[in-house]
């Protein structure tokens, strides 16, 4: 028995037929949210600093990184890897034609490696180009370390957002 369930086509649909809307303005509440939100963002993010954290970089450069080399030249992929020191973080690719765990090669552990990339990420993705699929792994080291304290100022924010909705609840109920 075979069981093929095809929804590409209906989600292209749908996605045109959304595009297709008009967007409406939003509400100055919306507007208002969206600004509290931006605060309090900011006010939760300036509390910290991002201090490099070598080890969990040379285990992304040379571990992992080493493992996809290994992979690449088993199955005949390609591996890549692009760090950016200001920011902190490693972007690790394999681009291939095929991925194959057999019990063969499952003896070195691979696809336990690929559970490890994967589990350890920052962010996965799978996409295919031409013939080739392109798996990216991206990994954050900066660490952070909370130097100052905006607590009162992040609870005002909140109190904020939280009278808003209250009062939207409240006009709800009478409409």
């Amino acid at each position: 028995m075979k069981i093929v369930r095809d929804y590409s086509e209906q989600h292209k649909k749908m996605v045109e037929k959304l595009m297709e809307q008009p967007c409406r303005p939003l509400s100055e509440t919306t507007k208002r949210m969206g600004e509290l939100v931006g605060d309090l963002t900011d006010a939760i993010l300036s509390q910290y600093e991002a201090i490099p954290d070598e080890q969990k970089k040379q285990k992304v450069e040379n571990e992992y990184f080493s493992f996809l080399d290994y992979y690449a030249r088993v199955v005949g992929g390609c591996v890549v890897m692009n760090s950016n020191e200001e920011l902190g973080v490693t972007t690790l690719e394999f681009r291939g034609e095929e991925i194959v765990f057999t019990e063969i090669n499952s003896s070195i552990g691979e696809f336990s490696q690929f559970s490890q990339l994967i589990k350890n990420a920052e962010s996965f993705s799978v996409s295919a180009k031409e013939s080739r699929f392109i798996i990216q792994f991206t990994y954050n080291w900066m660490s952070k370390k909370k130097v100052r304290d905006h607590s009162e100022r992040i609870e005002l924010i909140r109190n904020q957002m939280r009278k808003i909705r209250q009062n939207e609840e409240v006009q709800e109920c009478y409409m």
